[in-house]
């Protein structure tokens, strides 16, 4: 394993294989990984899991992936070279099982988090995580792109928190090409996510982006409950209109506002254990046609995976 925690590239990739586009319909899938945690993963119960745990969660991942013929996945959330995880590369780990070309956006550094504050035998410490890409075909490029931290908090617990970003990585289809963008956006702060959203779009505009999805922290304009959520009851999205900002730009999403409000639940991506509600999305634009798009049911992770099938 390499020790990226002593590097400082927050753009690498490597390509392991050069498969060939033939033509078939591309399928992608965004998820937010948590770290192969399962429900908790960041909450007040939070404990540290042993390492056969993420290894079987891994390799079901990778088992999940084969399975639905994946060719491309964003993934939110997964470690790199972190103490809580048992210093495993999880992106790595599954690129190798998979036999996928990867790329890496750092966004959360740090060489202690004290995290949970109460418990310092469960604390996260060594830290170095963020999102990743993998890629049935050749990557040609990778950049992170940071946003910024909520200014609400204080600075001290600021130097602990991770960064929100967008991993803009460019795939190889043959003669082709297909740049994506991975997205993870603010949890807790609706200032932040607007002023972060904001940023978003004028850089997707900007930066030609084909395909672009991941946690946006938010739910449809249109869904019914916006508050007061089964064991996330200070989760609140009332006031919150990220997704409007989104609709700005000449892509299209897997669900439009309307057919959400037709069969809400059949949208829900979290929390995994009993869905109420929907964090997770795809848009597209330009050659890409939607010919099937699906919430898969899994425990891996406190999301649930969203794929789409796209003739190209």
């Amino acid at each position: 394993m390499l020790d990226f925690f002593q590097q400082d590239k927050n753009d690498r990739f490597f390509n392991i294989n050069q498969n060939i586009y033939n033509g078939k319909p591309i399928t992608i899938m965004t998820w937010n990984f948590s770290y192969a945690y399962g429900v908790g993963s960041a909450g007040l119960n939070y404990y540290q899991k042993t390492k056969y745990h993420f290894i079987e969660a891994l390799d079901n991942a990778v088992k999940l992936i084969k399975e639905n013929k994946v060719d491309i996945v964003l993934l939110q959330e997964i470690d790199f070279f972190c103490k809580k995880t048992h210093f495993i590369d999880q992106l790595e780990y599954m690129a190798l099982k998979l036999g996928f070309n990867f790329a890496y956006g750092t966004s959360w550094k740090s060489p202690y988090v004290p995290f949970p504050v109460l418990s310092p035998e469960d604390h996260f410490g060594k830290t170095f995580a963020g999102s990743g890409v993998l890629s049935r075909f050749p990557i040609e490029s990778n950049k992170i792109k940071l946003l910024p931290k909520p200014k609400e908090n204080f600075k001290v617990y600021n130097l602990f928190y991770p960064y929100r970003y967008i991993q803009k990585t460019t795939i190889k289809l043959g003669e082709s090409k297909l740049t994506v963008g991975n997205i993870h956006l603010e949890a807790f702060k609706i200032k932040t996510r607007k002023k972060q959203t904001d940023i978003l779009v004028n850089y997707i505009a900007k930066n030609d982006i084909d395909v672009f999805g991941g946690d946006l922290n938010t739910v449809p304009l249109s869904a019914r409950k916006r508050d007061k959520f089964k064991d996330y009851e200070t989760d609140t999205y009332v006031g919150d209109d990220t997704l409007s900002r989104f609709y700005q730009l000449n892509y299209n999403e897997l669900c439009s506002e309307d057919e959400y409000q037709k069969s809400e639940s059949q949208w829900f991506t979290f929390p995994s254990n009993h869905p109420d509600r929907r964090l997770d999305y795809i848009f597209y634009r330009g050659d890409l046609r939607l010919q099937k798009s699906e919430i898969l049911n899994s425990k891996i992770s406190d999301h649930l995976p969203v794929l789409a099938k796209f003739k190209f």
